[in-house]
């Protein structure tokens, strides 16, 4: 079993990947934004794995931390921070390891991570296309036109784009 601690700073929450994760017996430390996490509460919760939602502003930071300082007992009945290894970078997760952690059981937990990062990002994709649809039927749009137009209302009000079609969808079905 492995300890893992979530980083997520988007809306969507990552409670499909926490629901997997203690499925497959594994212990789910928190999701927590990168404003509050630091080495320090890295080091207090002791994780073996943490998994950062590459989405998050503060993710330059977390990925600057030197260990994970999973306190693991030497031979001489100290203890000392193990390393962290950077083990996964895919579109959605970037994932860091302390070094010694099962390879195998490493696995299946990035295996999990990967298969439920597609799924979501297959849901924000239909969601987006359904705003881009609405676009080009309402504003009479190109798709083109419309993605930018979607891309530009993120940016100003910096929000996802998937935050951007939930409000317009929203805003229609309202109207309608």
């Amino acid at each position: 079993m492995l300890r893992i601690l979530l980083v997520n700073d988007r809306d969507s929450q990552l409670g499909p990947l926490r629901t997997a994760l203690v499925q497959g017996g594994h212990q789910v430390l928190a999701e927590l934004s990168s404003a509050t996490v630091t080495p320090h509460t890295v080091a207090s919760m002791h994780p073996d794995v943490v998994m950062i939602d590459t989405g998050s502003p503060g993710r330059r930071v977390l990925e600057g931390m030197p260990t994970l300082t999973r306190i693991a007992p030497t031979d001489d009945g100290m203890a000392a921070p193990l390393p962290a290894v950077h083990v996964l970078e895919q579109p959605g997760m970037s994932a860091y390891a302390a070094a010694g952690v099962d390879a195998m059981v490493l696995e299946s937990v990035l295996v999990t991570s990967a298969a439920v990062m597609q799924d979501a990002d297959q849901d924000d994709d239909r969601l987006i296309g359904r705003a881009l649809a609405l676009l080009m039927q309402l504003r009479h749009f190109s798709e083109a036109d419309a993605r930018e137009a979607l891309r530009r209302m993120a940016r100003d009000r910096q929000i996802s784009l998937r935050q951007v079609a939930e409000k317009l969808l929203s805003m229609n079905d309202l109207l309608a």
